[in-house]
């Protein structure tokens, strides 16, 4: 964390680190985490430092551009390593206006985006009704749903947070309608560079999970 409206970044560690507590963060193609670790001793001291975190970022403007100045080296990097940039033609070139197709995001967008463009982004997609709480401990079930609820009661309005529901059932609407369809002709593109050095990807659409095509597939 970059530190929250309570606490300072410098601040949150040590609290953390006097119940031996650790917080980490993560943010994939298609979903983001947030993890606490901790003892079942500590774990009513450091619930409250996960729930401030999730509730009460900071959006400090300087972490941001720090964050921005990363990604856009980040990209740069890719465009200079050959092997990389060979991957994300074929990655542009396979998925299309497919949001896959650009592994980190567009420098301009990068450059683009404000602190409001942040802060908005985080409030529609971490919301309380798209989450799912994972444990594994010791722990009391019904304290952690009790927890969960009251620190989400007003995020949640009038729709009901249910930390029971059942994921299949969640999701079996979605699941049944694909997101991405695959090409289904052959396409090639070709960038001409100064280097001693040629790299080629060669890529085909695969079988999803739900196809017996899959497993082999793999072993492949």
């Amino acid at each position: 964390s970059k530190g929250t409206l309570k606490h300072t970044e410098e601040e949150l560690n040590e609290a953390l680190d006097k119940i031996g507590a650790s917080l980490g963060e993560g943010v994939e193609r298609d979903y983001a985490v947030v993890s606490l670790q901790c003892t079942r001793r500590h774990l009513k001291q450091a619930l409250p430092l996960l729930f401030e975190v999730l509730e009460q970022p900071l959006f400090a403007p300087q972490a941001i551009a720090t964050e921005k100045e990363q990604i856009l080296r980040d990209i740069k990097e890719r465009e200079d390593q050959f092997l990389s940039k060979a991957f994300d033609i074929f990655q542009d070139q396979y998925y299309g206006s497919y949001p896959y197709h650009q592994p980190l995001g567009k420098a301009d967008e990068i450059v683009g985006l404000q602190v409001a463009d942040v802060r908005a982004a985080y409030q529609k997609l971490y919301d309380p009704q798209h989450m799912i709480v994972s444990v594994v401990g010791p722990v009391d079930v019904g304290d952690i749903r009790s927890d969960f609820a009251k620190l989400f009661k007003d995020r949640s309005q009038d729709r009901s947070l249910d930390l029971s529901q059942d994921l299949s059932q969640a999701t079996k609407s979605s699941a049944a309608t694909p997101l991405f369809h695959p090409p289904t002709v052959s396409a090639s593109t070709i960038v001409q560079r100064e280097t001693v050095a040629n790299w080629m990807v060669l890529g085909y659409p695969a079988p999803s999970e739900t196809e017996p095509d899959e497993i082999p597939m793999i072993v492949f």
